[in-house]
């Protein structure tokens, strides 16, 4: 009798905690939802949504098209870029360039702080595979290089930015000098990447470790395949080498995150970078997760913000 009256009480408990989540989850989404919709009216900026940056493919134009947020201030001449590229496991289910109109925060951050933001589509698996998604993002950049001046944008002053996946693909761009080059273009095009907690700067670190191996392999084998060359050829960390005007990087990484073969990729990479003298900040982030340190890039008092342009700050300096 006992046992059947305390077992219905731990029934009603888990039906009371499962409505919770649910209307937890759902209060979620809805503020999500309005909040990213009141940024839109924010702010002072021009947006050019769904442009075409490869007419020469035969897949939906969506998957290959790009928006520009541009400061409506006309504070400066020519305005630097920052290209953004999304994340979402190298899937098209997980990731696209509007992501519930998230990326309008770095459209405000970047245009208040005078850059023209160029956030990126590409496609991705099942459909289209490794290396289509770099190839991808390289034609976006070079289109970039040869129309952003028409936006009033700054061709001599490009950057590249990318979160989880899309930190793979700008990351193997800045350091394997063969795509740009399919363009008659050079690395020194690029002048900085900003890596937010990116997998994949080593493809065969985690089978190495034995680390997140079942997790990673679900990732890794749908958009790489399963062969060792194409997993070293897709490993940015393979392609650093000196004299090869690879761009400055920061690399920021999470302190709890769901990938915990993100730090010791990216504190490799990073010491990668530093040996052969490419200048090179690597942080770790605390009170940021995986996704939330991308979305809330941009927000007011994000240090994952500030310490991204005191970089850029740091790397004019440089020059």
């Amino acid at each position: 009798m006992d046992f059947k009256l305390n077992l219905s009480r731990k029934s009603k408990l888990f039906i009371f905690l499962f409505f919770l989540v649910i209307i937890f989850a759902l209060f979620s989404i809805i503020y999500t939802h309005y909040y990213y919709k009141a940024l839109k009216n924010q702010g002072d900026y021009l947006l050019y949504k769904d442009i075409v940056y490869d007419l020469n493919n035969n897949s939906d134009p969506s998957y290959t098209s790009l928006d520009i947020y541009v400061p409506d201030n006309n504070t400066i001449q020519k305005y630097p870029v920052m290209i953004y590229v999304h994340g979402g496991a190298w899937t098209k289910y997980f990731g696209n360039k509007d992501q519930r109109g998230r990326y309008i925060q770095k459209g405000l951050f970047y245009t208040d702080n005078n850059f023209i933001l160029v956030n990126v589509n590409y496609r991705s698996s099942p459909n289209s595979n490794f290396p289509v998604p770099v190839q991808d993002v390289t034609t976006a950049i070079d289109w970039v290089y040869n129309n952003i001046s028409n936006y009033l944008g700054n061709e001599a002053e490009i950057y590249l930015s990318g979160h989880s996946a899309g930190a793979q693909i700008v990351s193997l761009i800045s350091t394997d000098e063969s795509y740009l080059q399919k363009y008659g273009l050079d690395l020194n095009i690029i002048k900085g990447t900003v890596l937010l907690e990116g997998v994949g700067y080593d493809l065969l670190l985690p089978s190495s470790l034995k680390f997140d191996s079942k997790l990673i392999e679900m990732y890794y084998n749908v958009p790489f395949g399963n062969d060792e060359n194409t997993y070293k050829n897709a490993s940015p960390i393979n392609h650093v080498s000196k004299n090869k005007n690879i761009p400055p990087m920061i690399l920021f990484v999470c302190e709890n995150s769901i990938f915990r073969i993100a730090k010791p990729e990216a504190k490799n990479f990073y010491y990668k970078l530093i040996k052969n003298n490419v200048y090179a900040r690597y942080y770790v982030i605390s009170d940021r997760g995986h996704s939330s340190l991308n979305y809330d890039f941009g927000k007011e008092d994000d240090r994952t913000s500030q310490l991204t342009m005191e970089f850029i700050e740091e790397i004019k300096k440089l020059r």
